[in-house]
């Protein structure tokens, strides 16, 4: 919430940084400055410049960061798997191609495995169904199994800047605030 997520894109734009963080990339490090959580609430506001043809296994960024757009890659992706199969995607534009390796993780909750091969600015993404499909939630996403079981490393300093980051997104404290707080 501190980069002024849509409301309906918070959650998702949470588990794409802690799939980050899972798979050894950028992870919560990406939110650790101003700047970054700037850059990263002005991509939020374009979410509407993306473009996308996945039947035509094309998908435009629009410039935007790859965290950004890969709960929509996810998404699209799994449905068009479903609808009718999907060889590959080429995603193009957009910002540190590295973190659309977040998507596989986020597809697989679904029971999708994707390989990901990064680009100069981009990926190609190809989808496949698990088969057998598991039914435990900790073998379609052992990222997250991992994570609630082991929880993740993080210098204090990053810890506290996060914090405090986190405090600022909420609504300031107030009688009117004290009185709907429940």
């Amino acid at each position: 919430l501190t980069c002024g997520a849509p409301a309906g894109y918070a959650a998702a734009l949470r588990d794409t940084a802690l799939a980050s963080q899972g798979l050894g990339l950028s992870g919560l490090r990406g939110l650790a400055s101003p700047q970054a959580r700037a850059a990263l609430a002005a991509d939020l506001a374009r979410l509407g410049d993306i473009r996308e043809e996945i039947d035509a296994g094309r998908f435009d960024g629009a410039g935007l960061h790859a965290w950004c757009v890969a709960p929509l890659l996810a998404d699209l992706l799994v449905a068009a798997m479903r609808k009718s199969g999907c060889p590959a995607v080429r995603v193009r534009h957009v910002r540190e191609p590295a973190e659309l390796m977040c998507v596989a993780p986020l597809a697989g909750q679904h029971g999708l495995r994707l390989d990901c091969e990064p680009h100069a600015d981009g990926a190609t993404l190809r989808p496949r169904w698990l088969d057998p499909l598991p039914g435990a939630w900790d073998a379609r996403d052992p990222l997250l199994a991992h994570g609630l079981r082991h929880g993740y490393p993080m210098p204090e300093d990053l810890w506290w800047e996060l914090y405090a980051a986190s405090n600022k997104a909420l609504s300031p404290d107030s009688v009117a605030s004290r009185r709907h707080a429940g």
